[in-house]
């Protein structure tokens, strides 16, 4: 790893900055059990399992930052930046791993300051490079996505007491993916937002002031305006002490993935034709229209499959797909013929399952249009000074979540077959056949109970289609999507603390809790997961010589275990704990040369920070900088 870093000034005018940083690496290892068996099941079938699960576990990072400062009047100063970083590593999404090879991020950021006029636009650039793919499926990923943002902001005082900030933003997101992340919305997903907002700082004495805001957000792709209001009272006695109560409303709206999405994450390929899908997972967002299913008369939702003779939406049943599954069979056991029915006597219904998880699943239930998730938090603090010697604050807090936005979930289950209704229905049908064929009746029964046990497992494990939304109709897309729901409630706290024992020796340490991190069956719809710990607790202790140019510190970071759900990535992180150091020493025979030595993770404590990522043991850095 090398950097470096350079500011100056031309004359009292003009000033610059330039910096970058290079470091290249071994990441922790990894490999993902989801990638090993979707390789597996391609090569079992006989299909081309590419780069599926192909890890490279090497990792490069590049990146470089120029400014210019421009002071053109005493009033009016302009600052010119841009900069990029390049990456070679594998990054978590939502969807699964991604194997990045040469992603490019750069941004051009101009600034304009002049008195109580504050404006600035930059535009954020992102390059997928040429060999980025989804290790789950080892297809290719493409991102030349745009974010131009514009803002203005201007503020003004009434006498002493009273102050005004007012400004507006404009945030416009471009993505171009050419199809590889939003596929069939490629040419209609452009976002933009704009927002307006008012601030008011009012003194009511010299001791105690006043804060209140709103701010109103308009989204292209949101038929309502969103409206976020804040207020706070801050009161300050003396320089050393600050308490404050405030409230915020807070929306997060849909993003582009919430709302244009459309990927494969997976695909199962049809074990009777290995040239085609039995099945293909895939994350799309959800439509301005939600998602919608057709049902039948019986109200249920109906299905498409690729083993029926209908075009269109039938009934989930297994009569309606009972002659291909004969011809399936009949292929591969030409014996059974004289057994098996053409035609099935009662009415078997199919039942919804997971294909991924074989869960069973209730009848479904459409998908509205993505709405924003609104928090509103009430929050009450302090900081302080006590006795010059310790700093410390404290902050409490309760949050309301509406509209919660479901990570990516399964919404169109598979239909198959219940084995425990079919079975009679075909031993009947079959003996039958069999007793008109010739056999005795009690020799029937038992030849149909044999063939019965030995081709039902085939029947009841082969999904004979798709709840298929109105949207989307397809004979073999599973679709994973998003889903608002929930109301929920949680409260938490934040302490830290530094205390300067004497000119040589600090100590500090900060404790976070939060009252709940997984809420189950939320609407009953599923359960949610904050994805973060109940109890976080750090505490250090700092050595610092300014005389020898000597800094050491011993931090300890301890994350309780917790629960995750966040897209493809399900399950529990356990507690851990780990102890880092970090050290500094100004050479004495060197001027300005300075050595530096990072341990994280001292004690080489394995563990593992977040589902489907690697399991972490040391990681020591040592660094010699050179100032000039």
């Amino acid at each position: 790893m090398s950097s470096f870093r350079h500011a100056g000034s031309v004359n009292n005018r003009i000033g610059y900055k330039i910096a970058g940083q290079y470091y290249q690496g071994e990441d922790w290892r990894f490999d993902d059990p989801a990638e090993i068996e979707n390789r597996q099941n391609r090569l079992d079938a006989g299909a081309d399992a590419g780069k599926i699960g192909q890890r490279d576990f090497d990792v490069k990072k590049f990146n470089g930052e120029a400014r210019l400062d421009l002071r053109l009047t005493e009033n009016l100063t302009t600052i010119l930046s841009s900069g990029f970083t390049r990456v070679d590593q594998i990054q978590l999404t939502t969807i699964g791993a991604v194997q990045i090879k040469d992603w490019t991020y750069s941004y051009f950021q101009g600034k304009l300051l002049y008195k109580n006029l504050f404006a600035q636009a930059f535009l954020n650039r992102s390059d997928a490079g040429d060999d980025t793919f989804l290790l789950l499926r080892g297809a290719p990923l493409v991102d030349k996505s745009r974010l131009l943002v514009g803002q203005v902001q201007h503020g003004f005082k009434l006498a002493n007491r009273q102050r005004f900030t007012y400004g507006v933003d404009l945030l416009l997101t471009r993505p171009n993916t050419e199809g590889t992340i939003y596929g069939r919305n490629e040419d209609d997903d452009d976002i933009n937002e704009v927002g307006v907002y008012l601030q008011s700082e009012t003194k009511l004495t010299s001791k105690l002031k006043f804060v209140a805001a709103a701010r109103l957000d308009d989204h292209n792709r949101l038929d309502d305006l969103n409206f976020s209001p804040r207020a706070a009272f801050v009161f300050q006695p003396d320089v050393n002490h600050n308490f404050r109560a405030t409230y915020n409303r807070a929306f997060r709206t849909p993003t582009a993935n919430n709302l244009f999405l459309d990927i494969p994450s997976a695909s199962i390929p049809n074990p009777f034709e290995p040239d085609k899908n039995l099945a293909v997972i895939s994350g799309r967002g959800v439509p301005t229209t939600g998602w919608t299913f057709r049902r039948g008369d019986d109200g249920r939702a109906q299905m498409y499959s690729q083993f029926d003779q209908i075009d269109g939406y039938a009934d989930a049943t297994v009569n309606n797909v009972w002659p291909a599954f004969r011809n399936i069979l009949l292929a591969q056991n030409p014996e059974l013929d004289a057994a098996l029915p053409t035609q099935l006597s009662q009415t078997v219904d199919g039942i919804f399952r997971n294909l991924i998880t074989g869960d069973i699943m209730a009848d479904v239930a459409n998908v509205d249009p993505i709405k924003p998730t609104i928090t509103n938090t009430f929050e009450i603090g302090y900081k302080g000074i006590l006795r010059e010697r310790l700093i410390f604050a404290v902050d409490a807090y309760r949050t309301h979540k509406e509209d919660f936005t479901s990570p990516l979930r399964l919404e169109t289950p598979n239909v198959f077959a219940d084995a425990a209704t079919l079975g009679p229905v075909l031993i009947a049908d079959m003996t039958s056949r069999l007793v008109a064929a010739g056999l005795p009746e009690s020799e029937a029964s038992a030849q149909a109970q044999a063939i019965a046990e030995q081709i039902l497992p085939t029947i009841a494990n082969t999904p004979f289609g798709v709840i298929s939304p109105e949207q989307a109709q397809s004979d073999t897309d599973v679709i994973l999507t998003y889903r608002n729901f929930g109301d929920i409630s949680l409260y938490g706290a934040d302490l830290n603390f530094t205390y300067y024992a004497n000119r040589n020796w600090n100590f500090g340490g900060n404790y976070s809790y939060i009252s709940k991190d997984f809420f189950e069956n939320v609407d009953e719809i599923s359960d949610i997961a904050l994805n973060a710990s109940k109890h976080k607790l750090g505490l250090s202790a700092q050595y610092l010589n300014p005389d020898l140019g000597l800094n050491t510190q011993l931090r300890l970071r301890y994350v309780d275990g917790f629960p995750v759900n966040s897209g493809v990535y399900v399950g529990e992180v356990d507690s851990y704990a780990v102890l880092d150091l970090n050290a500094g020493y100004d050479l004495p025979f060197f001027l300005n040369t300075r050595l530096s030595l990072t341990v994280q993770n001292l004690l080489d404590n394995k563990h593992q920070e977040f589902v489907g990522a690697p399991e972490i043991g040391r990681l020591s850095t040592v660094r010699l900088t050179q100032s000039f």
